[in-house]
């Protein structure tokens, strides 16, 4: 699935905003998830092209 510009960004805000909502710091997801805090802002901030495996560009 492809987001428009206007799309991405709402999406953006929309999953930070989330994950605001959940009270939870970068690192006790990432440990809870077995992964980087760097690869959780990489999710949040969709810069990933492989949502499976967020860490392969």
């Amino acid at each position: 699935m492809s987001l428009n510009p206007q799309e991405r960004k709402a999406t953006i805000r929309e999953l930070q905003a989330n994950f605001a909502l959940t009270g939870l710091s970068l690192a006790e997801v990432a440990t809870d998830l077995g992964t980087t805090e760097g690869t959780i802002q990489t999710v949040l901030n969709l810069e990933t092209r492989h949502i499976n495996n967020p860490n392969r560009n």
